[in-house]
Order: C-alpha cells, then sequence, then structure tokens
C-alpha cells in the first residue's frame, strides 16, 4: 500500500474560519436559529453541546459561515490551541476557531480528524504569540501527513470512530444514571423544611501528602483537588469514597467507586451516619457552592470550618438510609461505564499513532475490535 503525503490544504474543500455578529444587535442572536461554536466547546470528539446560537440576520451580518455537519474545528488561540470537536450537525462557530471541510476525493473527513489528534503535540508546538498561543490558518494549512487511499482511510476511522462511539454511548448512560439519582435526592430534600448544619451530616479529614514520584504506577487512584492525579500501590482509604478539593481547585467534589489515595491539597468525607449514607453525603456537597468559600490567600483554600457551619436541609436517616438504597446502585453503574471508557480510551489512545502511521493495519485487529464494541 502507497502512502501518500499531503498538506491539509491539498486535503480540503475549504479551509476558513468564523465570526461573532455584533453583539450590540440582539436581533443577530434572537431567535436562536443556528448553533454557534466557541472554542471552549471543542472537546476532540462530537461537538454535541453548545451555549449559544445565533439568527440568520446574525450570519448575513458577519463572518460566521455556515458550516457542513462533519466540518472539523481547531482551536487557533490561547489555552485551548489545538483542541478539536467535529460538528454533528450544521452550525457556525467563532473566528477563534479554524473551521476544515475535507474533500471526498482524496480524504475522509473523520480520518483527517484522527490524524490532527495524532499531531496534538506538533500542532501545539506551532502555535506562538507573545501573549497568548496563536496558530494561523497560514500555518494549519501547511501541515501535512502520510495518507493512505480513502477506503483505507475510511476503514481506520471506523475502527477509531467505534471505539468513540462506545465511549460517548457509555458517558451518555453514566450520565443518565447520575441525573435520576440527582432527581430522587432533589424529591427527598424537597421534602424536607427543616435546616441543619453540614457538620452534624459528616466531617471533613485531611488527606495525606504523597510525593509526585510515587504517583506515577499501582492500582489506586490518587486524588488531587483537580481530580485523579495519578496512581499509587496502596490506599489511604477504602472505596467508594468521596474528596474535596481543599487547595487549588478548591471546592471540587469527586466520587470515587474504589479504593482511593487523596492527597494533602484534598479532604475526604468521613460520614458520621455510616458509610452506607455517602450517595447523600455526595449530593449534599454537590448541591453546595463550595468553590465560593475560598479563604483569602495566595493559594485559594476550602475553610473547613465554614463549610462544615453551612446550611443544608434536614433529613431523617430513615429517609436518607431509603434514598442510598436506590442512588447506590446508580452509583455503581455509572462507575462501571467511566471504567470501561478508561480501557476503551487507553485502547484507542494505543492504537492511534499505529494506525495513523501505516504500522498496524486495520485487517490485523478486526477480529479484537469486534469483541470490545
Amino acid at each position: 500500500m502507497v502512502w501518500v503525503t499531503k498538506t491539509v490544504e491539498e486535503l480540503c474543500q475549504t479551509v476558513t474560519s468564523g465570526g461573532t455578529p455584533n453583539r450590540s444587535h440582539p436581533e443577530f442572536y434572537s431567535p436562536p436559529e443556528i448553533p454557534w461554536i466557541k472554542t471552549g466547546e471543542l472537546t476532540d470528539g462530537l461537538v454535541t453541546r453548545y451555549e449559544e446560537s445565533i439568527s440568520q440576520q446574525g450570519l448575513a451580518n458577519s463572518s460566521a459561515k455556515l458550516l457542513p455537519s462533519g466540518t472539523i474545528l481547531m482551536a487557533m488561540y490561547g489555552a485551548t490551541v489545538g483542541k478539536l470537536g467535529i460538528l454533528s450537525s450544521p452550525a457556525t462557530c467563532n473566528q477563534a476557531s479554524c473551521a476544515l471541510i475535507a474533500d471526498p476525493e482524496v480524504c475522509h473527513g473523520k480520518w483527517l480528524f484522527y490524524a490532527l489528534l495524532n499531531d496534538r503535540e506538533h500542532i501545539v508546538s506551532r502555535a506562538n504569540g507573545a501573549a497568548q498561543q496563536n496558530l494561523s490558518g497560514t500555518t494549519i494549512k501547511s501541515f501535512s501527513y502520510a495518507v493512505p487511499s480513502v477506503s483505507e482511510q475510511r476503514a481506520i476511522a471506523e475502527v477509531l470512530g467505534a471505539l468513540d462511539d462506545k465511549i460517548a454511548a457509555n458517558s451518555k448512560l453514566a450520565e443518565t444514571s447520575s441525573t435520576t439519582s440527582q432527581a430522587l435526592f432533589q424529591q427527598l430534600i424537597a421534602a424536607s423544611s427543616e435546616l441543619t448544619t453540614l457538620g452534624e451530616l459528616l466531617n471533613l479529614e485531611y488527606g495525606k501528602a504523597l510525593p509526585a514520584a510515587k504517583r506515577a504506577h499501582g492500582h489506586v487512584a490518587v486524588y488531587g483537588s483537580g481530580g485523579v492525579v495519578g496512581a499509587h500501590n496502596e490506599a489511604l482509604k477504602d472505596g467508594p469514597g468521596i474528596v474535596v478539593g481543599r487547595k487549588g481547585s478548591a471546592g471540587m467534589v469527586y466520587w470515587s467507586p474504589g479504593p482511593f489515595f487523596p492527597i494533602d491539597t484534598t479532604y475526604y468525607v468521613d460520614p458520621k451516619l455510616g458509610s452506607e449514607t455517602l450517595p447523600f453525603c455526595y449530593h449534599v456537597l454537590k448541591s453546595l457552592r463550595l468553590a465560593e468559600m475560598n479563604s483569602d490567600s495566595a493559594v485559594p483554600g476550602l475553610n473547613r470550618a465554614e463549610a462544615l457551619a453551612t446550611k443544608v436541609q434536614k433529613v431523617d436517616y430513615p429517609a436518607i438510609s431509603n434514598f442510598c438504597a436506590a442512588a447506590a446502585p446508580l452509583f455503581e453503574l455509572a462507575a462501571e461505564y467511566e471504567q470501561e471508557n478508561r480501557t476503551l480510551a487507553a485502547t484507542r489512545d494505543a492504537l492511534l499513532p499505529q494506525l495513523m502511521s501505516g504500522k498496524l493495519r486495520v485487517k490485523d485487529i478486526e477480529n479484537t475490535m469486534g469483541e470490545m464494541v
């Protein structure tokens, strides 16, 4: 099989950017008729969520362009530079995104998406600028890749896409479980008219220092204030459990389905009514604006005393117990989907450079893929 080097410009019908309708004209945004995508909404997958839309007038009176589904968007500026998305339906975007429409005669659109994803490190290294990292349309057009036949591109995209589709389906199922649990919680507290303090329900215990060198390997998730930051061989706490950011991303709340190690930038939750009430504690913590309780210091931190003094709805133990009996299976189901997604993502990330370089052929992994998805 012959692979030929081509630039992004040669692989695309169109390489363009978007625009922002004038905010002083409300009629450019209402009625909200056309999705308007910003770079913060690019998550290296299908773009299915967006905050804003523009009107037909906004489209006609700005440099925004109506882009077809399947268009690849790449963030060109700032912290999100190099982030990617694929339009799941016709939409517009702002000027911070480069829009790439593949030429079907020479390029399968989703293959190009994976080629760019595989080249992320190089793409980010090409960004430049004193105030912030920037990519120009000219630079993006010049990126070049070894390209197989369109049929081989399609086969590669289908393999990687099947993994991403399974991840997306699992994420929706996990979200449904979480939404159902949240709805049950809202029903529970709506029936309560009394208040108590968070400290009557739980205590916040300090995590333990763990050097970064000891977070590289192991079977136990290590949690920092921003979430999982590594793995270790020993757990500080058995799971399930709850971790709350103490410094840095203070106030963030995380559910750990298995044994975990919360480091010294976090608190972990000690439920006063028993470990079986952890699902209730989790929802209570998520409902509070803990991030707004940061102490005034160079490094923002969550004040434990202030957090524990926060008023919350008082619910009697039998009602909490009944809620947790219904919610616990939902938590377990969401955790199973998330664990499967980690395995799928690791498989995709391992296959990506091998398939995009031609070192691995689709026919070599078809049986294994069939078992996974």
